[in-house]
């Protein structure tokens, strides 16, 4: 497995080489490639993953439920990664985004700023992107 050491995150408490790490492997992946991947994470003794964006989460969920996971999902809960906010429970705590919740406010403030618009097409990624985030 490939891996990098990042640079600009020493003021934080970590260094380059001996707590921080990121793996380039993982950007990109297909669905497959993505659980395959977060297996081998699993498997490699970390101290901890963290996973941005629910593909990626669920991968590690399904990997692990012993490696402590950081997760960036739009919805921790409504993607059954943990059972509440206030008390996760397993091996995975993280950021619920939640923009779902944000959206119809969003397209409100876009048609009120484009007058007179009648049709609104939305282009997106069905890989990262769920009806109901639509």
């Amino acid at each position: 497995m490939e891996r990098r050491a990042v640079r600009g995150c020493e003021g934080d408490g970590f260094i380059v080489g001996q707590n921080l790490i990121v793996d380039d492997a993982g950007f990109g992946l297909s669905s497959e490639k993505v659980a395959e991947h977060a297996r081998a994470l699993a498997n490699s003794q970390v101290d901890v993953i963290t996973a941005a964006g629910d593909p990626a989460v669920r991968a590690v969920h399904e990997a692990t439920k012993s490696v402590p996971v950081l997760a960036i999902s739009e919805d921790l809960v409504g993607g059954g990664f943990v059972a509440s906010l206030a008390e996760p429970k397993g091996n995975i705590t993280g950021v619920s985004i939640l923009s779902t919740d944000l959206n119809g406010k969003r397209q409100e403030m876009l048609l009120d700023a484009l007058q007179g618009t009648k049709q609104m097409v939305i282009l997106a990624d069905t890989e990262s992107t769920s009806p109901q985030q639509l």
